[in-house]
């Protein structure tokens, strides 16, 4: 080897995109993906992490989620077997699975982000601006896009989520994209508490992969519902997803569709298999 010269170690996130990137996947789901793996790696050199933990494996296990399926589901077993009554206890539980979670959410662009994307870009065409209201956010993708392509659109973001590693990460995240644009963030130690949005009203609501996960879903979205303002379009997952099961606690939520018309909400159809709910003809 010459003097002076070093060997360096290829960079995981460059590697994988190079070498086996998952097939079928839009150019901007996978950019998006990109940006978010190096907005975690940031994130833990800011906190005073490791981030070189990011080695091949993991990047590997986040772009090919059949692998990551399988660790969750033996987790989730896991704990439902050693854990009583864990659905009375369900903080508890997803504070045991955090970082599995947040392992999971990282891994969502390299499956597709239609579910957690379109809906924001349809709702970004149909209001001059946006009072975003995400609940049970995840990683607020759809919110991450539109800071992204249309940043000008977004007057005001409320994300309700738990308390959980993932959230601290989001919060930065949005913080960091546009700390002008006012940004409030309810962090929940317990699923079924609603918080109090005050005089806060939205006209974009957005809830994906929570009412399922809820022993009393109709609070949640009623409470939703009501804090619409005059214009508001929602998207909402109201599938029944089979049967109980693990973190699907009520996984029949399809009746609380009915439900909307009482907030003066009509269905306007679906998009990206999510419920569209329009408040004002203007919008349908």
């Amino acid at each position: 080897m010459p003097a002076g010269s070093q060997l360096t170690t290829p960079d995981p996130f460059t590697t994988a995109f190079q070498k086996d990137p998952p097939s079928g996947i839009s150019t901007r789901d996978l950019e998006l993906g990109r940006f978010i793996l190096e907005a975690a790696r940031q994130y833990s050199q800011a906190i005073g992490g490791r981030p070189d933990g990011f080695r091949e494996c993991v990047v590997d296990c986040i772009m090919h989620r059949e692998k990551l399926k399988i660790f969750n589901e033996v987790h989730q077993h896991l704990q439902t077997i050693f854990t009583p009554n864990y659905e009375e206890h369900l903080f508890e539980y997803y504070q045991s699975a955090q970082y599995l979670l947040l392992l999971s959410f990282l891994s969502y662009p390299f499956a597709g982000l239609a579910s957690h994307v379109d809906p924001f870009v349809v709702a970004s065409t149909k209001l001059s601006s946006l009072d975003v209201l995400d609940y049970g956010a995840g990683i607020p993708y759809g919110v991450i896009h539109l800071l992204r392509a249309c940043p000008e659109k977004v007057r005001s973001i409320t994300v309700v989520d738990l308390d959980l590693v993932h959230t601290a990460f989001s919060e930065h995240v949005l913080k960091s994209m546009a700390p002008e644009i006012p940004l409030t963030y309810f962090k929940l130690r317990d699923p079924e508490h609603i918080p109090d949005f005050g005089p806060r009203k939205f006209n974009l609501l957005y809830g994906k992969d929570i009412f399922e996960h809820l022993k009393k879903p109709q609070p949640v979205f009623t409470a939703m519902l009501s804090s619409a303002a005059p214009e508001c379009v929602g998207f909402f997952d109201l599938r029944h997803h089979g049967e109980r099961y693990l973190q699907h606690v009520t996984p029949d939520v399809t009746w609380l569709a009915g439900m909307a018309k009482q907030y003066s909400f009509e269905r306007a159809g679906e998009v990206a298999g999510l419920s569209m709910f329009c408040k004002s003809k203007v919008l349908a």
